[in-house]
């Protein structure tokens, strides 16, 4: 991006589902880093580029499961299980994206795909497994659909300088509820500062 002066679009959909306990080389859990950590990192990193370039936006593909950080074991030892892990970062998401609303000028909304045929799922355990696999037969859409979805949805909101919302498939919807303490939001915002400063440019 160094070579780049504008950038219209940050769309943040990494994601995976880790079903065993790992610590990432710099002490964080695998599920968190990457669905969350990484997300905000790439937000922190690009802001500047965002900001001077007319219009832009930041869309987070982000799922219904979510479940409250526990801020004094960030790295789940205790019970873990990886649908914990998948509605950890998946809240943290959530309550980033409030706070982000209030602190920067960038537009920033939800996306919910949806059931997206895709391998993601794969190693759940069964019978989780199982049920994904019958739950794709019933009600999941293609990548090429779901592509499709998320193009609809990104012309929408640069049509209508959309902030704040949540979109499902290609519908805007009511942004999700997740459990929340009333300081949840600055003190996310906090911890997430403290965990990614060494990966930032000093100001």
């Amino acid at each position: 991006m160094s070579e780049n002066t504008r950038l219209d679009l940050l769309l943040l959909n990494a994601n995976s589902i880790e079903n065993e306990r790992i610590i990432t080389p710099e002490s964080y859990e695998q599920n968190f880093a990457l669905g969350y950590l990484s997300r905000v990192l790439m937000i922190k990193r690009l802001e500047n580029v965002l900001k001077s370039t007319p219009n832009s936006q930041i869309l987070a593909v982000v799922g219904m499961d979510t479940k409250r950080l526990d801020f004094n074991d960030l790295t789940i030892k205790n019970e873990f299980t990886g649908r914990k892990g998948l509605g950890r970062w998946q809240w943290a998401m959530n309550v980033f994206t409030r706070e982000f609303i209030v602190r920067s000028s960038i537009p920033i909304n939800l996306y919910m795909s949806g059931l997206v045929k895709t391998k993601i799922l794969a190693n759940e355990p069964q019978p989780m497994r199982a049920f994904v696999k019958l739950m794709n037969i019933i009600g999941g859409i293609s990548v090429e659909k779901s592509v499709e979805n998320i193009f609809i949805v990104i012309n929408e909101i640069a049509e209508n300088k959309k902030n704040g919302s949540c979109y499902a498939w290609k519908k805007e919807r009511l942004f999700p509820k997740v459990e929340m303490q009333s300081d949840d939001q600055k003190k996310l915002w906090t911890v997430t500062d403290n965990l990614l400063k060494s990966y930032l440019p000093k100001t």
